[in-house]
């Protein structure tokens, strides 16, 4: 082959290469980080802090105050599979030490079923890999098409608009923090509290914690008065999502009595995929009934794992009302009852 053919396929090959840069093939969604599970630790002083370094990069960082002799036992988030003589590190400093670490509960791993994800974009995220890889192919091609400039650009056009419509993820359009109450039709209740870049979390009522994408997540524990450290996930543009078991008590949705909290949005959702909107739904008042005109779907990022069920209510709560009894206060609250 001429050294001109040769030239034809490298420009070929990195014309590719950077089309499907571009596409969503290239920038396919990595496996979510996690799950990140409450683990029981006991610690004696003296302690200022405790850091625990996971395999992935990511870390556990614990602020305390313990004095010489004195002994604490805290819920710490770290890696369902915690293996301090494996790739884990554990640091401590002062001149305390860590007396011993278990999942809470013993054994606890992973919560099985659908995990209620709100706003989250279908449209895979671009990580840095492929953002360098991108660079490197586009600048390869405008040396080997410097004689052909608006090739180079409209090939390049080309794929940076893949890359834009595909590639890059939605910005949510709720608020910061939104907890998802959720029930099945077996009467399981579940509450799912979704974030961008940092969750507050309570570790007391927590069963897991997931953050999608590859990025390394950094949890900082911080001890006050409470029982509890008061902790918090930073993860920067991955979306967090924490899994907690609620228990309702006496608090229910039937037709005839709203037993729950007001509901300032509602809308019946029938097994045809059918959503009719009914307005508010007070505390203590029945089912709103059928409204002569239609009105608005429901935002259609609330209809994702949509359960299997002959009706589900679905309604955002308004803000005075019942918001799940954790100890972190989300910006907005939706319930999703399957009947």
């Amino acid at each position: 082959m001429s050294a001109r053919g040769r030239r034809d396929w490298v420009r070929r090959l990195l014309s590719v290469c950077l089309v499907l840069l571009g596409s969503p093939a290239a920038v396919a969604q990595s496996p979510d980080r996690g799950p990140y599970v409450p683990h029981e630790v006991e610690l004696e002083g003296p302690l200022e802090s405790v850091r625990w370094v996971f395999s992935d990069g990511g870390e556990t960082r614990l602020q305390l105050d313990l004095q010489t002799g004195e002994r604490r036992r805290w819920k710490v988030p770290l890696a369902r599979v915690w293996d301090p003589e494996g790739d884990g590190r554990l640091e401590a400093q002062g001149a305390g030490r860590v007396i011993s670490m278990r999942p809470w509960p013993e054994g606890a791993g992973a919560p099985q079923g659908p995990w209620a994800l709100p706003f989250v974009s279908n449209a895979p995220p671009v990580y840095g890999g492929s953002a360098w890889l991108l660079a490197i192919a586009w600048g390869g091609l405008l040396v080997a098409f410097r004689r052909r400039p608006l090739v180079a650009v409209a090939i390049t056009a080309v794929s940076a608009l893949g890359w834009a419509a595909f590639g890059s993820p939605a910005s949510p359009t709720a608020p910061g923090t939104v907890r998802w109450i959720d029930r099945s039709v077996g009467g399981e209740v579940q509450a799912i509290d979704a974030a961008r870049d940092r969750l507050s979390v309570d570790l007391a009522a927590l069963q897991a914690v997931r953050v999608s994408g590859g990025s390394p997540v950094r949890w900082e524990g911080q001890s006050g008065s409470g029982p509890q450290p008061e902790w918090r996930l930073h993860a920067t543009g991955r979306y967090l999502r924490a899994r907690y078991a609620v228990d309702l008590g006496a608090r229910t949705l039937e037709r005839e009595f709203n037993g729950l909290g007001a509901v300032a949005a509602l809308w019946v959702g029938t097994s045809e995929g059918w959503w009719e909107a009914r307005g508010a739904w007070g505390l203590g008042e029945p089912l709103p009934p059928e409204s002569a005109s239609p009105g608005e779907d429901p935002p259609s990022w609330l209809l994702q794992e949509a359960p299997m069920a002959t009706e589900v209510w679905l309604g955002r709560l308004a803000p005075e009302t019942y918001r799940g009894g954790l100890s972190v206060e989300p910006d907005e609250v939706w319930v999703r009852w399957a009947r």
